[in-house]
């Protein structure tokens, strides 16, 4: 599920898959049809994070985004 919500002159892109892992950032072979969300997330933010239990994780739980 993508969501995008607009605060405080900030854009909050969230992306939801239903998976309880944390992501891990891993470069694609060549050829693969899929896998490159997060390389695209990091490339376009100043920073990003994650969570699993409804507690943001990384940068951007301190407001830092």
């Amino acid at each position: 599920m993508l969501t995008v919500s607009w605060a405080n002159g900030l854009v909050l892109v969230a992306l939801q898959d239903g998976s309880t892992s944390l992501p891990v950032i891993a470069v694609p072979d060549a050829t693969a049809t899929g896998g490159r969300w997060l390389l695209l997330v990091d490339s376009l933010s100043r920073s990003w994070g994650s969570r699993t239990d409804g507690a943001i994780r990384g940068p951007a739980a301190s407001g830092a985004v």
